[in-house]
């Protein structure tokens, strides 16, 4: 066996790992300290970031960003021929009929 698995030189090491930290008492209930803290502001980070990440996200639902709503705005003389590129004179009956077909989730 090789001497790092030895029984008699793992108990050394712990010999002298348990004297460093008997004999430095403060150094060593600070350094659990600080490690504590440091897990703890880690939890707290990663906890509000996921928090803000929900609320973010309801406020979004809430805006019901997933609908679509058409209106039918009336076109003007001198702004069809401004705008003829830009908008459609508007859904006809047969396209109300093939988005219907298209999804269950279109409502009156």
């Amino acid at each position: 066996m090789s001497s790092f698995l030895n029984r008699s030189y793992l108990y050394g090491l712990y010999q002298i790992a348990s004297g460093s930290l008997l004999r430095h008492r403060l150094r060593s209930s600070l350094s659990v300290l600080g490690i504590i803290c440091g897990v703890a502001a880690v939890f707290a980070t990663l906890s509000i970031g996921e928090g803000a990440k929900r609320e973010v996200l309801a406020g979004i639902r809430q805006l019901g960003l997933e609908n679509i709503i058409i209106r039918r705005v009336q076109m003007t003389d001198n702004s069809t021929v401004a705008n003829i590129g830009r908008f459609s004179e508007g859904l006809q009956l047969k396209d109300v009929q093939l988005l219907r077909g298209a999804s269950d989730a279109i409502v009156d």
